[in-house]
């Protein structure tokens, strides 16, 4: 792993897409597993690694409306404009 080889045994992983962020937690050398997964609305009870997404990507964008609070579902940035991971690449 590398992870190891870099001579950490926990880790945070990241995998940031358009509008969401898979995360992994690793102990130990080990990710966390999980049997309580879902496939869509289909649970899945099968051991695997158990890997949470958040709702802010790469292109998400986070408003609020006038007169309500801030909006709780990822907005996607248009191209070439982009969202919030980017802003040392230009992007606002």
């Amino acid at each position: 792993m590398v992870a190891e080889i870099a001579g950490f045994a926990d880790v945070v992983t990241l995998d940031a897409g358009g509008t969401s962020t898979d995360l992994c937690l690793i102990e130990g050398g080990k990710p966390h597993i999980t049997n309580g997964g879902s496939v869509g609305q289909f649970p899945v009870r099968i051991p695997m690694i158990a890997i949470e997404t958040i709702g802010t990507g790469g292109g998400s964008i986070a408003w609020i409306m006038p007169g309500r609070s801030s909006q709780g579902r990822p907005k996607k940035a248009p191209a070439p404009s982009t969202g919030p991971m980017c802003y040392p690449n230009g992007g606002n």
